[in-house]
């Protein structure tokens, strides 16, 4: 049986699913160690609940291949009905995806097994880009939010 539980950070907060509690464990102190709030969820069931309860999430890092109905890929598109925006990456000891599997993916693929420094800069990179990718975002929102302003004082 595994658990859902949070250490405090201030860089993000990152929800871990990993049917392995033992690269639950490792993955998520990683993070933490480098100062990230890591999740652990063991499962995608728990994980869904987490995102249902509506706690701010800056990623989810999910495992690929768990048992029961639910896989990464599944976990991945049911995250993303809830929460359109969250910026999604993949875990996986396997490195031949099936290519039916290439268009189920919302994010980048991160490979098992790895090295700290290289998970914790691969984490750090793709937080980056999903923030700039957000900066871009409210830029845009608020332009098109003045050109409709603009347009209705016209008429």
């Amino acid at each position: 049986m595994s658990t859902c539980s949070a250490t405090a950070s201030p860089l993000a907060t990152i929800l871990v699913v990993d049917d392995t509690a033992e690269v639950l464990e490792v993955t998520a102190s990683i993070l933490e160690d480098a100062g990230y709030v890591a999740l652990r969820c063991g499962g995608s069931r728990e994980a869904l609940a987490i995102l249902q309860e509506g706690p701010a999430i800056d990623l989810l890092l999910t495992d690929i291949i768990m048992p029961g109905e639910i896989d990464g890929f599944e976990l991945a598109r049911e995250a993303r009905v809830m929460r359109p925006m969250l910026p999604i990456a993949y875990i996986t000891g396997y490195f031949h995806l099936q290519p039916k599997d290439v268009g189920e993916l919302l994010g980048p693929i991160l490979r098992k097994p790895y090295r700290r420094d290289d998970l914790t800069r691969q984490i750090k990179e793709l937080l980056a880009v999903v923030r700039r990718c957000s900066k871009v975002h409210a830029v845009a929102l608020e332009m098109m939010q003045r050109g409709s302003r603009t347009r209705s004082h016209q008429r």
